[in-house]
């Protein structure tokens, strides 16, 4: 767990706040006595690096106009999660050795369109099902994109993946129709 410390202090009409955490950080702000506040401490995963992050916690304070007070958050470190699911044709049969993807799409500002960053890449086994292991868990900033393609056959893109810490996600089937064979 990973702990942030919240204390105000408080002589006159208003309160003088600060938040540190255990690496030395803080910021301090102002709110008025007689109010009730949220305070919020969070640590975003990041799967770009790799970054598990840890779950949000906060608390509700009332601000006394005259004392002290201090809070103390515990933060429940996030675990990977796994995403699976399956890679079937136009029958529902599972397509073996298909090229599946988890994608972390991007916007690249205004009317720049979406980058994706290949974050894993792995191939189906015979009955087409995949599992992608150790997958950092989403936040309300970012979603995944599951690609699958294989040669003669088209692509399939599954959309807006959230996956929670620790949870185990099956997407279910994605299917990719065969191409038409040229004429002979």
């Amino acid at each position: 767990p990973k702990e942030v410390f919240w204390s105000y202090s408080t002589g006159m009409s208003f309160a003088k706040y600060q938040v540190w955490s255990e690496d030395g950080s803080s910021f301090s702000t102002y709110c008025y006595g007689g109010d009730t506040i949220t305070i919020e401490a969070e640590d975003q995963p990041n799967p770009l690096t790799g970054h598990l992050g840890h779950q949000t916690a906060s608390a509700e304070v009332e601000v006394d106009s005259w004392g002290f007070e201090e809070v103390t958050l515990t933060l429940q470190p996030n675990t990977y999660g796994t995403i699976s699911g399956r890679v079937v044709d136009e029958l529902a049969a599972g397509i073996a050795e298909a090229t599946v993807e988890l994608l972390l799409p991007e916007e690249q500002g205004e009317g720049g369109g979406l980058v994706y960053h290949t974050l894993q890449t792995i191939l189906t086994d015979n009955e087409g099902c995949y599992t992608f292991t150790n997958v950092v868990p989403t936040t309300e900033w970012y979603s995944y994109t599951i690609r699958a393609k294989k040669t003669d056959y088209g692509i399939d893109r599954a959309e807006n993946i959230l996956l929670d810490s620790g949870q185990a996600l099956n997407i279910g089937d994605m299917q990719i129709a065969r191409d038409e064979e040229p004429p002979y």
